[in-house]
């Protein structure tokens, strides 16, 4: 590890739990900081990371790294410029640039993935697969992430590359209509429950009905989505 990497708030979860994020703190961007988990005997997987670059300069690099052994021999999927990616390697300290494109960001979080799979190596932005590449130079290592400036990484997970989950397929939703129903508040001595009623449903001419013109059941019917308030004459069924 290299670098000002502590753990810190950002945000509230839906939850309602804070949000906790591994961030790099030194705003220097005179450096690499570096920041390495998991086996050097890790060959085929696929390592997924929520990355938010740094504020204090998206100019610099930040890169997810997988078949690490050291920060200079790694593959790489790297956003850089404020608004590029690259995937490549850094072989002896030589960087490779494999593909590159557009992709403006901000200082927000994106999710990359790196995926290593035999000689195959592929790079996707927000579940978007951006470029595929072959290359034999590294066989095994472990996952990393580095950056040149302030960064912060959440939701790390790394997965086999045959156990990810496919993009699912758009599906037409099916369209019902809502079967006619009579949903009835009873309110004897000023105590109400909810329930259904089997009977005869009136509807109110005036909009509003009073508990006591009818004997303390109050009905809402709904057909096709239309709610219209009355009363039921028949059978009271409290809810359970």
């Amino acid at each position: 590890v290299s670098g000002n990497w502590t753990v810190q708030q950002d945000g509230m979860a839906s939850s309602g739990l804070p949000n906790l994020v591994l961030a790099q703190g030194n705003p220097s961007t005179a450096s690499e900081y570096t920041i390495s988990a998991g086996s050097a005997a890790w060959t085929d997987y696929t390592v997924q990371a929520s990355v938010k670059p740094g504020a204090n300069d998206l100019k610099q690099t930040s890169d997810l790294m997988a078949r690490f052994s050291d920060p200079n021999n790694h593959y790489s999927f790297l956003l850089k410029n404020g608004d590029q990616w690259y995937l490549g390697m850094r072989s002896g300290a030589t960087w490779t640039t494999f593909a590159q494109g557009s992709f403006p960001y901000a200082s927000q979080f994106s999710t990359l993935a790196l995926t290593v799979h035999g000689d195959t190596i592929s790079a996707s932005i927000n579940a978007q697969v951006v470029a595929t590449a072959t290359d034999a130079t590294f066989k095994s290592g472990k996952i990393g992430f580095l950056t040149s400036a302030e960064s912060e990484l959440d939701n790390v997970l790394v997965t086999s590359p045959d156990s990810a989950s496919p993009t699912p397929t758009p599906t037409t939703t099916p369209t019902t209509t809502p079967t006619p129903a009579v949903a009835c508040v009873e309110a004897p001595n000023g105590a109400l429950k909810t329930g259904s009623c089997s009977g005869t449903f009136t509807p109110s001419s005036s909009g509003s009905v009073g508990a006591t013109s009818i004997g303390g059941v109050a009905c809402v019917e709904q057909v096709k989505g239309v709610m219209t308030l009355g009363t039921c004459v028949g059978t009271f069924t409290p809810d359970p």
